[in-house]
């Protein structure tokens, strides 16, 4: 599973909102990403070594974490063999509801 069926109630839910509600989630998302983007860059503008280096070493961790997180996702996607020739994922819908092509009527 690429996703447990204790995450599907939170994917259901998300694709009964409307889309304009779906819209506004993201837009203060994308605002709290930017919020954060810019105070970490006053905190760099601060000139202090040891505050770069900790952003620098947060940042790479978080890099690390999300993307090992997501090359297991595309190691589960490969041994499920729901990929074309070229690497792509054929059918998104196993990454969000964890299905089969079949049982999703694809």
């Amino acid at each position: 599973r690429i996703l447990g069926a204790e995450n599907r109630g939170f994917f259901e839910i998300f694709e009964r909102i409307p889309l304009w509600t779906k819209e506004i989630i993201l837009s203060l998302l994308f605002g709290v990403q930017m919020v954060i983007a810019y105070f970490l860059m006053l905190l760099v503008m601060i000139y202090e070594p040891m505050i770069l280096f900790a952003i620098i070493f947060g940042l790479a961790v978080g890099n690390f974490i999300f993307s090992y997180i997501e090359a297991l996702r595309s190691q589960k996607i490969a041994q499920s063999g729901n990929q074309d020739d070229s690497g792509r994922v054929k059918d998104k819908t196993l990454l969000i509801n964890g299905g089969t092509p079949c049982c999703n009527g694809n």
